[in-house]
């Protein structure tokens, strides 16, 4: 599992409302998962460079959100959605300890 400091959101008007209209999630929504408690972020690095980071709001929900690296720890949120059931497994998995 990779490691990465999110020091940055870079947000538009482009991933805003696609995030919204698309995914019923928020910039809030993103924001309390990728500024969360690191301990309940699993990060993995996905086939085109970018970060899968999946963790929850603070309602519990957990969501998937797609991270392009900018540099110096900023970070271009791409999409953001609600996890599916086998998403949501790994990430259950990985909590507990589990390997994959």
């Amino acid at each position: 599992m990779p490691y990465i400091d999110i020091a940055e959101l870079e947000w538009d008007h482009v991933n805003e409302a696609h995030m919204l209209a698309a995914h019923g999630v928020t910039r809030t929504d993103v924001e309390e998962v990728c500024y969360g408690d690191p301990a309940n972020i699993l990060v993995e690095d996905t086939h085109t460079g970018r970060y899968r980071v999946m963790g929850p709001r603070h309602d519990g929900k957990i969501l998937v959100v797609i991270l392009n690296p900018k540099g110096s720890g900023r970070f271009y949120p791409v999409t953001a959605k609600p996890t599916k059931r086998q998403e949501l497994r790994r990430y259950n998995d990985w909590k507990a300890g589990k390997q994959p």
